[in-house]
């Protein structure tokens, strides 16, 4: 009798109907935690939700660490706000805004989390079915990865803001520590959400930007999950790194906005995944190369690489220079083999010089890494597209020579302007002219003849099945003209099992979903709703990389300056000296190399890149500098890549300036006496002498590896008109 009680205690207490608990700013703690007598507090609720209950934060700001207990399956609990946007968790100097360690079952939405410097936006270890949903993160500082998930399974991210920037730097230390000079290599965050150890998540309409090395990172182990509609607009620095992420769905992204900012080593993506698909995504408007798949080590990891992963209907355009960069190990067994490009389009690129398509860099597999039906197109047919690059060769081909030296690899690709509707303003769906349309290659065929349920063909890792993850479809395909989804592919045995039988015939065409005759080519189906459904935003305007260097303007000028990370040149804000207006100036200065490459030898390099500068419309740069006696200085462009033309070109400097054996226009020169001056510099005398320079991929300073470690100046007041 007293166990069958028992039970009975246990079914009525895990059938007690769910709570609902409000909190407010101004509430109080001994109230009823009702709408009308809310809680005050983040502790308070997060003691006071069982499995089921709901908590509805109202407007204002929550200091302290929201960290509720597990809900149950069937029974989240869910904190969520009264009204999205309005409400901010603050954390704390002790604490985080979000901490979610070992807990299962909680949805969080609709909150604002800002950081606190030092301090984590969110930690989420070692959970499983979390859903954060309608979130923004922003503004923190002198944190490395604010928005940490290590070890996550069966989550979900949809619909969240991911930047280091909105709400203002008012946080940064550097506004705390007072007059000074401040070393600006740890004030802006770098990996804003960085995931590790994650299975089985879903990573939907992610807006990434603002970070000071990389938005979003999916590390090695990591597997088996989805990254969907997402926009990377890093406008800082490069927008995401896949380090060998295993078996990801990569779709409808648009990747825009990149730049040769702070704390990068530069603006290149990394898409080094295995065993994943990347389709339907849209590159555009990216200083230098978007895509760097280039194969390396750090530390004593395993070896970075893409291999077995297909790339598909995307499209490629509109970028500073090549779209995407190929490059393996010299002198090594290729590590980067088994990626199929197809389909795709690379059009329009690197408008200011040779519109490369591809740059191949150091050794890569010719006879694995294949490129089959994309469209390589620059300005008109023949222009060269493709550029090989490595310690040996320098060399720059048009597609028809291309194919002549890599024919297995370059073999039934297409050279023919796309015609975009309107690419100037970001529209880069087909027009109704457009010879890409139905001009795609079948994604695989079927291996021979049969019927049933599971269907062999030429190559399944082209499909996505799931992964396993509750409520994923897998792809609905046609297979000739009948349809039928996959339930699972085997990409080993080559087979796709679907969930309806079928008939075919051997070499039937297999394919996702089309409109026409064939698949179009690039990120949009003609005729069907397919490819990103975000709009490609704006391009940072260049009068926007104007930069007085004062410490209140802190989140505004320092991300536009790149210095190689602070190996052989340091940028400091000096609020110490006088400036040549205002508080502040940028004090450039020289310092050991971390390594012993003429790259991070002492040159006093720092530059900005705006991206898709045109020289005629922004010809005027005008800034302030004060250089001690016998300083090496140089002035410098990098104009936009092209065969025969310099890297970069010097328009002068001090007269200890070392140029290497780049060209010296000595139209300017700079006077190293110690005190502040005044300099406008005409970009238009640079065309005068290259007529066939437009466009510039950067400013800046340099000094062919001559500077001292003791060698420092400062500018203030840089603007571009």
């Amino acid at each position: 009798m007293r166990f069958c009680l028992f039970l009975l205690m246990l079914f009525a207490a895990g059938s007690l109907p769910a709570k609902t608990f409000y909190l407010s700013p101004a509430g109080n703690d001994n109230a009823s935690g009702t709408r009308a007598a809310p809680w005050q507090t983040l502790a308070k609720l997060n003691a006071a939700l069982k499995p089921g209950d709901t908590g509805i934060l109202l407007a204002g700001d929550y200091t302290g660490c929201l960290a509720p207990a597990s809900g149950k399956p069937g029974a989240p609990v869910t904190v969520r706000a009264e009204k999205p946007r309005t409400v901010r968790i603050c954390g704390g100097w002790d604490k985080v805004g979000l901490e979610l360690h070992n807990k299962e079952h909680i949805r969080i939405a609709g909150l604002d989390f800002v950081g606190h410097p030092h301090k984590r936006w969110a930690e989420l270890f070692d959970v499983g079915w979390i859903e954060l949903a309608d979130c923004r993160f922003m503004n923190a500082s002198n944190c490395w990865n604010p928005l940490f998930v290590n070890g996550a399974h069966d989550c979900r991210f949809t619909d969240l803001v991911v930047d280091g920037l909105i709400g203002g730097g008012v946080a940064s230390s550097v506004m705390r520590k007072g007059p000074g000079i401040h070393d600006l290599r740890n004030e802006i965050c770098g990996n804003l959400f960085d995931n590790s150890r994650c299975v089985r998540n879903v990573y939907t309409r992610i807006t990434a930007r603002h970070s000071g090395h990389t938005p979003f990172v999916l590390w090695n182990n990591c597997r088996d999950n989805v990254v969907r509609e997402c926009v990377f607009d890093s406008r800082w620095a490069r927008h995401f790194e896949f380090f060998n992420s295993k078996r990801t769905l990569i779709e409808n992204c648009v990747i825009t906005g990149g730049c040769h900012g702070i704390r990068t080593a530069g603006p290149g993506s990394k898409l080094l995944i295995h065993d994943s698909i990347y389709r339907y995504n849209l590159t555009a408007f990216n200083a230098e190369r978007p895509l760097w798949n280039g194969c390396y080590q750090w530390q004593n990891w395993e070896f970075f690489c893409m291999k077995g992963s297909r790339l598909y209907a995307n499209t490629f355009a509109m970028n500073d220079w090549a779209s995407f960069h190929l490059a393996d190990l010299e002198g090594r067994v290729p590590l980067q083999t088994d990626n199929i490009f197809k389909n795709n389009i690379f059009s329009g690129n690197n408008p200011g010089g040779d519109p490369l398509c591809v740059e191949f860099g150091s050794a890569h597999d010719e006879k694995t890494n294949l490129f089959r039906s994309n469209v390589f197109f620059g300005r008109k047919p023949g222009d060269l597209l493709f550029h090989y690059t490595s310690s040996k060769e320098n060399t720059w081909y048009t597609l028809a020579d291309a194919l002549k030296r890599a024919p297995e690899m370059l073999k039934g690709n297409f050279e023919f302007d796309p015609q975009f509707a309107a690419p100037a303003t970001g529209d880069f769906r087909l027009k109704d002219t457009s010879p890409a349309i139905d001009r795609g290659e079948p994604l695989t065929r079927t291996w021979k003849d049969g019927s049933g349920m599971e269907v062999q063909v030429d190559d399944a890792r082209y499909f996505f099945d799931g992964f396993g993850i509750a409520g994923e479809q897998g792809d609905l395909i046609r297979i000739g003209d009948r349809e039928a989804r996959v339930v699972f592919a085997d990409i080993e045995q080559h087979s796709l099992v679907l969930d309806r039988p079928l008939k075919w015939k051997k070499g039937e065409p297999v394919n996702l979903a089309f409109a026409g005759k064939a698949p179009d080519l690039g990120c949009f189906e003609h005729g069907m709703p397919t490819g990103p459904k975000a709009s490609v935003p704006p391009v940072t305007p260049i009068e926007a990389y104007d930069c007085d260097f004062e410490p209140e303007h802190f989140w505004h000028w320092t991300p536009w300056w790149y210095w190689q990370r602070g190996r052989s040149t340091v940028c400091e804000l000096d609020t110490k000296n006088p400036a040549a207006t205002g508080k502040g100036s940028l004090r450039i200065r020289s310092k050991k190399p971390a390594s012993p490459g003429w790259w991070d030898k002492p040159g006093l390099r720092t530059y900005i890149s705006p991206v898709l500068w045109k020289i005629a419309e922004h010809p005027t740069v005008r800034l302030s500098y004060r250089i001690p006696q016998g300083t090496p200085v140089g002035l410098c462009v990098w104009p936009s890549a092209a065969k025969g033309r310099p890297a970069w070109i010097f328009l002068g400097g001090t007269k200890t300036l070392a140029v290497g054996d780049a060209p010296n226009l000595k139209q300017y020169e700079l006077i190293d006496d110690g005190k502040w001056h005044r300099i406008e510099i005409d970009l238009k005398q640079l065309t005068k002498a290259y007529p066939d320079i437009t466009m510039l991929q950067s400013f800046g300073f340099y000094t062919h590896l001559n500077a001292k470690e003791t060698d420092e100046f400062w500018i203030d007041d840089v603007s571009i008109r």
